[in-house]
């Protein structure tokens, strides 16, 4: 996943995230015929993976939206884009470190409840639903 920030960001504050298939871990290759299970906790982990990601920029453009004019400036507007990258990328450990290397739908499942609790009222214009098992 990658962050970009649109050209006019001081303006706009648009900040958004996109996925890069290339630098996935899904592989469906690895995973027919009796791994179905496995399959679906593959795909929901790499979209919980993409859900944190979108709350990162979620905020990040709550968080430039609330700064005055004067405030908004390319430091400041960079600074506010590192701290969520930086948050993101703990939040992503501590998920892998729950999540990665075993199969517990239960501990997904409860990733999937927070995120889409937290990803709810910053999302007023796109539904927010996680793939369930």
């Amino acid at each position: 996943m990658r962050v970009r920030a649109a050209a006019d960001v001081v303006e706009t504050g648009n900040v958004d995230i996109f996925m890069r298939p290339h630098c996935s871990y899904w592989s469906p290759g690895e995973f027919r015929g009796a791994n179905r299970p496995h399959t679906q906790y593959v795909l929901q982990h790499e979209q919980i993976h993409f859900a944190i990601g979108k709350l990162a920029t979620l905020l990040a453009r709550e968080r430039i939206r609330l700064l005055l004019a004067a405030e908004r400036t390319s430091d400041a507007i960079t600074e506010i884009i590192e701290d969520s990258l930086h948050s993101a990328e703990s939040t992503h450990a501590k998920f892998d470190a729950n999540t990665s290397g075993v199969y517990d739908p239960v501990w997904m499942e409860s990733w999937v409840n927070v995120l889409e609790r937290k990803l709810e009222p910053l999302c007023s214009t796109c539904p927010v639903r996680i793939l369930r098992q």
